[in-house]
């Protein structure tokens, strides 16, 4: 049996759409749907063995409170939606993306 270590980093993390003032007279619905989070994780293999990854198998939640409301929010790696695994070759890396409305 092998022993693994994997170094996970979060490298981006954005929030847009939080502070919009919108105009009677205006329709915008990507800015109606509220704020939006991305973020950009990379993941490296810091052992000398290979290391497989489901990430479509794998659930991964946005967890944060707003006005003393608790939201939780699951969200899919992309572009690894349709893959069912990934093989990570020791000190390789690979990146992963998370993005979703909040509210």
């Amino acid at each position: 049996m092998a022993n693994a270590q994997l170094n996970f980093k979060i490298e981006e993390l954005s929030l847009s759409n939080y502070n919009i003032n919108l105009k009677e007279d205006i329709f915008d619905e990507d800015l109606e749907s509220g704020p939006y989070l991305y973020f950009k994780c990379v993941i490296t293999n810091d052992s000398k063995d290979t290391v497989t990854l489901r990430p479509s198998n794998s659930i991964t939640n946005i967890v944060f409170s707003y006005k003393k409301k608790n939201y939780k929010i699951e969200v899919e790696p992309l572009p690894f939606v349709d893959n069912e695994k990934l093989q990570l070759s020791p000190k390789k890396t690979a990146t992963l993306d998370f993005g979703s409305n909040l509210l």
